[in-house]
């Protein structure tokens, strides 16, 4: 083996002292206080030479790894002491502790649901993987690589709610709560969600749930189309068909695009002009053995036996049957030609708490040239008509698309149902919003109390409880396979219906204008003017997540970031990995992780933060500085997040060495990093694709889009657009993957501590130009996946709604209410406006006198920022050092008072809306508050005084 110069060699050096106890900060000193910069910088002195004069190598001596700390020894576990969760330090794992706390709040018995969850399957008798104890991991994947002792594990879902019995890992505990005691949201808000469980299934549905004879695996295979074969409603959606064909590989996914809703139409085919086969629920009301031919006709691929179970166990136990039977014979009772309707409600007076399930007596007839139905109505006809939309209110809604899930047709969630509360929370509450109005009465400013007395349920919450797992309870959705992943997607797109129509029926009721044009209005009009012709319609905000603004608003955040730290470092994209050992672990038997989107989300949530926590709070690529992140959803679902993270300035990669320290696009030694060979030849790779591969997605004009497979070069270089080129060597490594050889051409970038700590596809590309610079912001901020349609473009709720796909993934993340974009420093968007030309927001209907004086007294950031510098105290001594842009970073603007006061912790930027030259003064405004300190007014003149 050739030597390595004496320039490129990396001595070996003692492995570091312990890290002490207290070392969840960035880094933190021998004494347990955190490090300044500079302090830091010169405490990574020992373990790697400072920046400015170190040759950081990453593979020296010809790829084979140079081990520069030495790993601390994997720790055995005792036979009589449960092994070490991942962030532990000699503390026992109290997993089967917290199994016996959850059967309190129900059963007063501590042991049952522990013993419940020990007889599970799901609970091999497999020890949690043991975790070492926390590592310094400061500048450790700028280090030259190093085998990890194990991956990064978050353990085994065992920990449960203390209030509903949900099992969690230990990292979803909310941060305000300890280990020893964790309390969780994600499941039932602390218990402010409390709905009855789901019942067990009955015979022979639980058999075939549950059962691992062939006949029942062949069943939960096509659960959906048995589940359609028995649907009480047809479901209108377009279902995207594409993610299944061509080179996608894994089982089918449910994927639509646009809009969803379910329909039901007449109960009996008589009288329609063509003859047509009776469908939907039209077959329970045959008689079984023809309603039985009628259904296989139109299956032919099911098993008749199990169709003809299903349909015995739904006959007698969906309590919906005999509904629609009994409106079958009421309707036969008048004459056809009256078109008499029939809707489905609850009685008024049933204790809605209870869930009541539906009888015949709850089904109230409507003659005809009644119009008292509501639109939540289900409606039924007897004879053809059109088909009547469903509205997503209604607690049938979901029993009636999916009577596999719901066998006893259980009513589901509708907008009357409400969060528990105990006394002293709501008092709590209450206190609260009567305590913001009253200091906002005491400053001048007219608070709206929008605390009710009662808090509703939502959609998301509702169904969130019910797709967690409890040892006690029988989830049958959870086993639903791929009939699960379609209720998923439904209940989400019927959340996002819901927010959206609120947006779409109160377009003529809130706008927004001017203050001077309403004052224009009240002298040439008189109060009389009908305020409905002013003012602009708000189309679909920024508030509503994913969005079209509200990726624009995420956009010009990130900008913010680039404007104050000027440059970003790495631009990093990672994938969920289906096969993590805590997807695998937490699966049904025979279920595949396309089965469990829930687990899915979950687990990704939970990595995603331990990947941020270890680049931003513990800085292995230096001290991180700023970093923002978005996430999106590949075709078949899976998600995956782009993040751009700013480095400080000795960190910063600003030459070939700095990029080689950190990012690798070759092959690792198999025999001498057996985990990172595996995690680059399983998720680094790219392809395949070329001439062979013509179906490709990368593949445009017959070659590929992304310049695969890439030349060999021996040194890291810049093309001429500034893109680096990474060092790929030809030294003769290649591997075997999917019956084609590869070797470091067909290598995606990547860092290997990242790589081995993680086991998935984490892209590490390193922005150094600004034409990359430019591209990675545009490129983390485009939003997800739309389909390009020809439709109204004054209707911006209807050209979302249009172009949006929904995969099962997708939907779960935005029922838990995960975030898809978060930066952090916080960038206060700092309003610009002329005098008297702050927007005002109004209800068309309210007097225009009123208006008027609210509108007088409206205090924007701006008009703030004038009062602080006018402030004769402390106050105004330090506002008039900094200019409006740099206000957010000294002084946090109180939202109820509408004050500046000064900062006393934390960090923030400032970002005032990007205006442009036609727009005169206004342009010139922001331009003289971009420089000017200390103003207190804006006369007409323009002048800053």
């Amino acid at each position: 083996m050739t030597p390595m110069p004496r320039e490129h060699r990396v001595q070996r050096v003692p492995p570091l002292p312990p890290t002490p106890p207290m070392t969840q900060g960035r880094v933190a000193s021998p004494d347990g206080q955190r490090f300044t910069p500079q302090q830091r910088h010169l405490a990574s002195a020992s373990p790697l030479t400072p920046p400015a004069t170190q040759n950081r190598t990453n593979l020296p001596n010809n790829g084979q790894p140079t081990q520069l700390l030495t790993p601390p020894p994997t720790q055995q576990p005792n036979q009589n002491t449960a092994p070490l969760r991942h962030g532990q330090e000699g503390q026992e794992n109290t997993a089967s502790a917290h199994g016996q706390n959850a059967g309190a709040e129900r059963s007063g018995n501590r042991n049952q649901r522990t013993a419940a969850a020990a007889a599970n399957p799901r609970f091999p008798a497999v020890p949690n993987p043991p975790r070492e104890r926390r590592r310094n991991l400061f500048l450790a994947a700028r280090q030259p690589y190093h085998e990890p002792p194990q991956r990064h594990d978050l353990g085994r879902m065992d920990v449960p709610c203390s209030q509903c019995g949900a099992l969690h890992w230990m990292d979803e505990k909310l941060s305000n709560s300890s280990k020893r005691n964790p309390r969780f949201g994600l499941c039932c808000m602390e218990g402010k969600v409390r709905i009855p469980p789901i019942g067990v299934p009955p015979q022979p549905l639980l058999h075939l749930l549950t059962s691992d004879e062939p006949v029942a695996v062949k069943f939960r295979e096509d659960s959906w189309k048995y589940n359609r074969a028995f649907a009480f409603t047809s479901i209108g959606v377009q279902e995207d068909h594409s993610v299944n064909h061509g080179q996608h590989r894994g089982p089918p996914v449910f994927r639509i695009c646009g809009e969803l809703y379910h329909r039901t139409g007449a109960l009996s085919t008589a009288g329609e002009t063509l003859p047509a086969r009776p469908r939907y629920a039209q077959l329970y009301i045959y008689e079984p053995r023809a309603a039985l031919d009628m259904r296989m006709s139109s299956n032919a691929d099911l098993n008749r036996n199990i169709m003809q179970d299903l349909q015995s166990m739904l006959n007698e136990h969906h309590q919906y049957v005999p509904v629609y039977k009994y409106a079958h014979e009421i309707l036969q009772q008048y004459d056809p030609a009256n078109d008499v309707q029939i809707r489905l409600q609850l009685t008024p007076g049933l204790d809605r708490r209870r869930y009541n399930l539906p009888t015949a007596d709850e089904v109230a007839v409507i003659l005809p040239g009644n119009t008292a139905t509501q639109p939540r109505d289900i409606v039924l006809r007897l004879r053809s008509g059109p088909l009547q939309r469903i509205s997503d209110c209604h607690p049938a809604y979901a029993p009636l698309q999916y009577p596999l899930l719901f066998p006893y047709g259980e009513n589901g969630w509708y907008p009357e149902m409400k969060l528990y509360e105990s006394d002293e929370q709501r008092a709590e509450r209450l206190r609260g919003r009567d305590q913001r109005a009253e200091e906002g009465h005491e400053d001048g400013i007219d608070v709206e109390a929008r605390a009710s007395d009662t808090r509703r349920l939502t959609l998301t919450r509702y169904v969130a409880h019910r797709i967690h797992f409890r040892p006690n309870e029988f989830n049958s959705l959870l086993r639903g396979g791929r009939l699960f992943t379609r209720y998923i997607v439904d209940m989400f797109a019927s959340a996002d219906q819901q927010r959206l129509s609120w947006i779409v029926k109160n377009q003529a009721i809130l706008r927004a204008a001017r203050f001077n044009n309403l004052e224009d209005a009240s002298i040439t009009d008189g109060p009389h003017r009908d305020l409905h012709d002013l003012g602009q319609r708000i189309i679909l905000p920024a508030s509503h997540t994913a969005s079209a603004r509200y990726m624009f608003q995420g956009y010009q955040d990130a900008m913010a970031l680039a404007r104050h730290y000027r440059k970003v470092d790495i631009f990093l994209t990672a994938t969920c990995n289906p096969r993590w050992p805590e997807i695998e672990r937490e699966l049904l038997p025979g279920q595949t992780a396309y089965d469990r989107p829930d687990l899915v989300a979950r687990v990704f949530q939970l990595k995603k933060k331990a990947l941020i926590d270890y680049i931003y709070i513990n800085g292995i690529f230096g001290h991180a500085v700023a970093y923002v992140y978005t996430i999106e959803f590949q075709k078949r679902g899976l998600p995956h997040v782009h993040c751009l993270i700013f480095l400080e300035e000795p960190y910063k990669l600003l030459t070939p060495d700095d990029i080689d320290s950190c990012i690798s696009a070759e092959l690792p030694d198999p025999e001498t990093q057996p985990l990172l060979y595996e995690a680059v030849t399983t998720c680094m790779i790219h392809g395949p694709c070329g001439p062979g591969y013509p179906n490709a997605q990368c593949m445009v004009d017959g070659k590929c889009s992304k310049g695969y497979p890439k030349d060999f070069q021996e040194f890291t270089t810049l093309d001429r657009n500034h893109y680096p080129r990474y060092r790929r060597r030809n030294n003769g490594r290649t591997a075997e993957i999917g019956g084609r050889t590869i070797d470091n051409r067909n290598v995606v970038p990547y860092s290997p501590f990242l790589s081995a700590e993680f086991f998935c596809h984490i892209n590490v590309e390193c922005a150094i130009s600004l034409s990359s610079f430019k591209y990675v912001f545009k490129y983390t901020h485009k939003g997800s996946d739309r389909a390009s349609l020809e439709v109204d473009r004054n209707d911006e709720v209807k050209r979302y709604v249009d172009g949006r796909y929904i995969s099962p993934p997708d939907a779960v993340w935005r029922i838990f209410h995960f975030d898809i974009r978060e930066q952090v420093p916080n960038v206060v968007r700092l309003q610009v406006h002329l005098e008297n030309h702050q927007m005002i927001v109004f209800n068309p209907d309210q007097d225009l006198d009123a208006i008027l004086q609210r509108g007088s007294s409206h205090k924007t950031t701006l008009t703030a920022f004038f009062a602080a510098n006018a402030d004769p105290g402390p106050l105004g001594l330090e506002a008039r050092k900094y200019t409006y842009q740099e206000f957010p970073q000294h002084f946090v603007f109180d939202q109820t008072k509408k004050k500046w006061s000064i900062r006393k912790q934390g960090r923030a930027l400032g970002r005032m809306n990007w205006i442009p030259p036609t727009e005169g003064e206004l342009c010139y405004e922001r331009l003289l508050l971009t420089i000017r300190k200390g103003a207190t007014s804006l006369p007409p003149g323009m002048a800053l005084r």
